[in-house]
């Protein structure tokens, strides 16, 4: 059932033991609800101490994989069953299920100076401020997008007088007041991610990233928003449906 322990690896037992378990809940081995093995079975499948045993399950706590009970069986938490298919097309949409629970942690949401690119991309004046909006969505308290939003003002909207919440959605936010999305343009990267996304999304050093950013037009086909999403890599998978086949 789970991975076996190298033991000429110069990986940590402790980090074998958890990234073998980790990898089962992940591939849905063992799903929302199950039983972990208890600590002597895992010691004696292993061949392990206690004390390396205890380490990989509070590692795996930690990360919310499973939850230990006192005097009952450690399960495995119903947040990590969350898996996000998606192609190209999809990417942002994909996010929006019925199955898991949406919400938004503002980070920061206020005027500030643009970069050169920024001010160039929306042509605005040497003293003109944009708005940007900085959030963690969460899907089930899972941590899975960071999100930062460069917004042009002049487009009819106050964000200023907004008050972001855990529920907005700046897509309804432009809808409200008229900003009609004509079409976008967005380019994607696998990434390491940096210490301050790994702290935001609280993910491990061997957790890598996906990095989307995103350009978004009006009817007049002026850009009016500028986004930079940095999404889990544990809980997006991105896949091409009928590509077309050709050598290169």
């Amino acid at each position: 059932m789970f991975d076996k322990i190298d033991e000429h690896s110069a990986t940590p037992k402790y980090y074998q033991l958890y990234l073998s378990i980790k990898n089962q809940i992940d591939n849905e081995k063992l799903t929302y609800g199950s039983h972990i093995p208890s600590e002597k079975e895992l010691m004696d499948y292993f061949g392990v101490s206690r004390v390396t045993v205890r380490l990989a399950l509070k590692k795996l706590e930690e990360k919310n994989y499973i939850k230990k009970n006192q005097g009952k069986k450690t399960v495995v938490c119903k947040n990590k069953s969350i898996n996000f298919w998606t192609n190209i097309n999809n990417f942002a949409s994909d996010l929006r299920r019925e199955d898991v629970k949406l919400t938004s942690e503002v980070i920061y949401a206020d005027y500030v100076e643009p970069s050169d690119f920024v001010s160039n991309l929306f042509e605005i004046s040497e003293n003109e401020k944009v708005f940007c909006l900085r959030r963690v969505r969460s899907f089930d308290d899972v941590k899975v997008v960071y999100s930062i939003s460069y917004l042009k003002c002049n487009v009819g909207i106050d964000y200023g007088s907004i008050k972001f919440k855990e529920d907005t959605s700046l897509k309804e936010v432009f809808k409200k007041h008229n900003v009609k999305m004509a079409y976008f343009d967005e380019t994607y990267e696998a990434r390491i991610p940096d210490e301050e996304i790994k702290k935001l999304l609280s993910l491990d050093d061997d957790t890598a990233i996906f990095f989307r950013k995103r350009i978004t037009y009006n009817e007049n086909l002026l850009p009016f928003e500028f986004v930079l999403n940095y999404y889990n890599g544990n809980y997006f998978k991105y896949y091409i449906e009928k590509g077309k086949a050709e050598w290169i």
